[in-house]
């Protein structure tokens, strides 16, 4: 955040625009959707204890799917609208993923560290750029 002196008051300018964190939260997503796709099986055993299934491989799998078309649609959209989809994504995304692992919110499942701490800490910068960005 960046503060400029203007006829002796402080106007706040961002560094950080809506349309930068939609980017860098479509581009973690593109990362992770491209992983489901190529390698289910690694994304689930290099982050957690448990072995992968036919099942959860399938289900990675065709998980990237929808991840594909929600980034497709929500860089169709203007800024504004797109930014009012991206940072409940983003927030339920840690939730329900990361933070739910690490938390036993939802499962039993035991995450691996020290990898684990890169989605963990991704879903803390990526909410905190968007309520950022938000200001």
């Amino acid at each position: 955040i960046v503060f400029r002196r203007q006829r002796g008051l402080h106007k706040h300018t961002h560094m950080l625009s809506q349309e930068s964190f939609i980017k860098a939260s479509c581009t973690v997503w593109g990362v992770y959707a491209v992983q489901m796709l190529a390698t289910p099986k690694m994304l689930t055993e290099s982050h957690f204890h448990d072995a992968s299934t036919p099942l959860s491989v399938w289900l990675t799998r065709a998980t990237s799917c929808s991840a594909f078309a929600a980034i497709a649609a929500v860089l169709k959209l203007e800024t504004a609208e797109a930014y009012k989809i991206v940072l409940p994504w983003i927030v339920a995304t840690g939730l329900l993923y990361p933070w739910s692992a690490k938390l036993g919110l939802f499962s039993e499942v035991k995450p691996k560290y020290p990898i684990h701490y890169v989605p963990e800490t991704l879903f803390v910068i990526l909410p905190a750029m968007g309520l950022l960005a938000g200001m």
